[in-house]
This record gives structure tokens, sequence and C-alpha cells, in this order.
């Protein structure tokens, strides 16, 4: 008998540890389930918005150069357009960036009609800031510098009467983004060291909601090139063939070609 008691004593005991560990399962499972569905609630819901800063050269020698304004817009598709209008010389015309949820990246130059197109790969969710995690991660989680540059946030200050993180890191950039405007770039300052002068971004405006849907329009018209093709005939147009920037920016493109080449849309 005393056998008998002890061995239901032992079944009653293993049954129990047995419900412990299915209900600490469940319990778990669900847990990890509830923060992968928030998960993808963040990463599919990204903050639209059209936000233009200009940029003010303070060159070395001590005079200024008010250079270009730069227009940033998101939709909520994840897409996200970079558009460059200058200022200082008008005639070099607007260059668009536009990188697409469609999966696919071009380089837009309005002065030649010209444009490249190639597939970008990249997800989407990364482009974005979370504000939740002090704008320091994308909305994919991941850290937005991925690099030898490391942010770190400094504070926060209001700035046109929205909040902002201040955001530093080791190579002379210093961003005020506005946390509930999906980490909008509102104000920027980029120092080169005593030689190199300094380039400050201020915001002209920021306009939440969905953009104009023109900035990511694509002109049917325009004749697609290889990068160092719209660069060569951009150099020939404004005249600035001996440039040593120039030539900079012609060596860049050449690099881009070979990617181009292997990475065209497929129609």
């Amino acid at each position: 008998m005393p056998n008998f008691i002890v061995g239901k004593r032992k079944a009653f005991l293993m049954f129990f540890q047995l419900v412990l560990v299915i209900g600490f399962s469940v319990f778990v499972g669900r847990l990890l389930h509830a923060r992968l569905i928030a998960k993808q609630e963040r990463v599919s819901q990204p903050v639209p918005y059209t936000v233009v800063l200009r940029q003010t050269i303070h060159h070395s020698n001590g005079t200024v150069t008010v250079f270009r304004d730069i227009t940033e817009a998101f939709r909520s598709d994840g897409s996200r357009a970079v558009q460059l209008t200058p200022i200082q010389d008008p005639t070099t015309g607007v260059i668009r960036h536009l990188t697409l949820a469609s999966g696919n990246k071009v380089t837009i130059d309005e002065l030649t009609s010209l444009k490249s197109t190639y597939t970008h790969g990249h997800n989407m969710a990364m482009l974005q800031r979370d504000p939740s995690s002090k704008c320091l991660n994308s909305l994919a989680g991941n850290p937005m510098q991925q690099n030898s540059l490391k942010e770190i946030v400094e504070g926060e200050e209001t700035i046109s009467g929205m909040r902002t993180v201040r955001i530093s890191d080791n190579g002379g950039i210093t961003d005020w983004l506005a946390l509930d405007y999906g980490c909008a770039v509102v104000k920027k300052r980029w120092d080169f060291g005593k030689d190199g002068g300094v380039n400050e971004y201020h915001l002209i405006s920021l306009i939440p909601g969905e953009p104009d849907p023109s900035i990511f329009e694509v002109p049917a018209a325009i004749r697609e090139v290889s990068p160092s093709e719209r660069m060569d005939v951009y150099l020939r147009v404004t005249g600035k063939n001996c440039d040593t920037c120039s030539q900079n920016l012609r060596k860049a493109a050449l690099k881009q070609d070979a990617w181009y080449s292997t990475h065209r849309p497929v129609k």
C-alpha cells in the first residue's frame, strides 16, 4: 500500500510538472507571436512625410555659399525620394534619386533628360528610422549606421516647435531628427575639420502625410543610359569637364557601371 501511494504521488508530480511545462510553452509562444506581430506592424507602416532642408556651406576661408535645397520624401509603402535643387548655380539642374518599393532605384537628371535604373535589393524598412529607438535604429530593427561611423544620442531639443533627438557620429555629422514625424531630419551639421569648413542644413518645410506624387514620377520620354554616360553628358552640358570635383564624380559613375550592368530590371 505505501508503495502504491508513493507511486500515485510521483505520477501526480510528473503530471503537474508536465502541465507547468506545457503552460509555460504556450505562454512563451504567445509572447513571441505577439512580438512578431508587433514587429511586422511596425515594419509595414513607414511614416509618410516631405521635408525640405537648405544647405549652406561655411568655407574655411570665412566665405559662405547658399548651395542647394534638399527634399526628402517618404511614402507609406516605404519608397523614398531625394531631390537636389541647386541654388548657387540653377543651370546645373535638378537631380532626383528614387528608391522604390517595386525594387528599382532610379537616378534622374532633369537637365539632360537622362536616367539610370537598376534593382536595389533593399529591405525598404531599413531606409527609415524608428522613433521608438530614439531614431538610432531602422524600422527593420537594425542600427542605421552599419559601418565605421557610430552614432550616439546627445539629447533632445525643440526645433521649430517639434520634439527632436540630437544624434552625432564620429565622422563630424550631427542630425536633429523629429520624433513625431518619422525621424525626419529637420537640422543637420557636417563639420569637416579646421581646414574643411562646415555644411549646415536648416529646415525650410516639413509636411506630414503622403508626398506630392510628382516627386516619384519617372517621365516616359526620358532616356535610359549607364551612370557613366549620364555623367559624361552632364559634364559636357554644364561645361565642367576640367573641374577636379567633376572628375571625381565621373570616376564614381564608372564604378557604378559594373553594378548597373548586372542589376538591370527585368522587363
